[in-house]
């Protein structure tokens, strides 16, 4: 498992799910990214584990709600800041 800085642990399911072009989370602890299907094999990059780690870690600590608009929008954001700075680094 993944360690955050306030000891949260994340796990990383990689090849999980066969014939699919996404990655995403669940239960606010695991991501799940798919084998690849039409475009992608594996969809597996730095700018996607860092994506879904970013916005794993803001869902799990400032609990905005995906359904709800705005908070949707800033999940996402950070997710895409969080991959940025992982392909930068």
């Amino acid at each position: 498992p993944l360690t955050d800085a306030t000891g949260h642990q994340h796990y990383l399911n990689i090849h999980l799910i066969p014939n699919i072009d996404n990655a995403f989370y669940i239960d606010g602890n695991t991501i799940r990214i798919g084998e690849g299907h039409e475009k992608f094999y594996p969809l597996t990059s730095v700018t996607v584990l860092g994506s879904m780690y970013g916005a794993l870690f803001t869902d799990a600590h400032a609990k905005l709600e995906w359904g709800t608009r705005e908070s949707g929008g800033i999940l996402i954001a950070f997710g895409s800041m969080t991959a940025m700075a992982a392909e930068y680094y």
